[in-house]
């Protein structure tokens, strides 16, 4: 049975309930009889998912391919509803339900990503690693259950006019995407922290290698004076490194909410000022990075540079 859903998963049928997810967050809220019969349905759901993911025989033209993609997208979230369906008569039991709302976040927050022209316009799952509120998942779910659908017919719409050179398709299909993110990011937004930025905004430089190091020097050498002076440096650079970041979050927001386009994919909306921008501003943080790398380094003598764990 699980060999069955392990095919929908490598011919990368989306969406489907992998077998981690269902053990993660269905399994165990649920117990005695109610889970012998929850094992059985899920099993029974991933013959049914796997029934589906065969290709046809021969070559296809890429809009032929797509079509099928998107033809087996769609049965595929017509079984994982029915599966969500089943499970929900099974108990009125708060756990469950709210089990049932995890595993159809997760699962339509993962699926979104195949097949989508705009990747890094993400749904991200800020709850998974985050706290979050029943309020927020309850919202989120209704969101899930309102747009999934025709979230999922832009994305093919997309990749079909693209292929087909229908820029005004592709567009539009663009600005309604960039809607849905806005909508989507308003519920995000009160729950954003620095570090769920960096999982959100996944192109923007990160300022790991330069913490690194600090950390390394501040807890390897112990002269007070070398201590103070990559103390200054690292303030220094988290206030411009911040203010640089989220100026940079701003311009991306921007040209999804207002332009509606995501000027990090290779979309169809005319773009090219605010992606300038953005690839200046870019260029401008992993300098940064680089430059302040350099100047701490430049306060220790070569002795202890070596002493230092500087990686390739």
């Amino acid at each position: 049975m699980i060999w069955s859903g392990l095919i929908a998963i490598v011919l990368s049928v989306q969406p489907v309930c992998s077998e981690a997810v269902y053990s993660k967050l269905l399994e165990p809220t649920l117990s005695g009889d109610s889970k012998l019969i929850a094992r059985a349905v899920f099993e029974d759901y991933l013959e049914r998912v796997a029934r589906i993911s065969h290709s046809e025989e021969g070559q296809q033209s890429r809009t032929s391919e797509i079509k099928a993609q998107q033809e087996k997208a769609n049965q595929a979230n017509v079984i994982f509803d029915s599966f969500l369906d089943s499970l929900s008569v099974l108990s009125d039991n708060l756990s469950l339900q709210t089990g049932i709302q995890n595993v159809r976040r997760t699962v339509i927050l993962n699926a979104r990503q195949a097949h989508n022209p705009w990747p890094h316009a993400k749904w991200f799952d800020i709850a998974a690693i985050t706290q979050t509120d029943s309020q927020f998942i309850n919202t989120v779910d209704s969101f899930i259950l309102r747009h999934a659908d025709s979230d999922r017919d832009d994305r093919f719409t997309a990749l079909l006019a693209k292929v087909n050179g229908d820029r005004e398709a592709c567009a539009d299909a663009e600005r309604r995407t960039m809607q849905r993110w806005a909508i989507y990011n308003a519920l995000v937004e009160p729950y954003e922290n620095e570090s769920t930025l960096e999982y959100r905004y996944t192109t923007i430089p990160k300022s790991g290698r330069v913490a690194d190091l600090y950390f390394q020097i501040t807890d390897k050498f112990q002269d007070p004076k070398t201590r103070d002076i990559v103390r200054g440096q690292m303030a220094l650079y988290t206030s411009l490194f911040e203010k640089q970041k989220h100026s940079l979050i701003r311009l991306i927001k921007n040209a999804r909410i207002n332009e509606g386009v995501d000027p990090l994919s290779s979309g169809c909306g005319s773009i090219s000022k605010t992606k300038n921008s953005i690839l200046q501003r870019t260029a401008e943080l992993r300098e940064l990075n680089s430059s302040t790398v350099d100047s701490m380094l430049g306060i220790l003598t070569p002795e202890q540079i070596q002493q230092l764990d500087l990686g390739e």
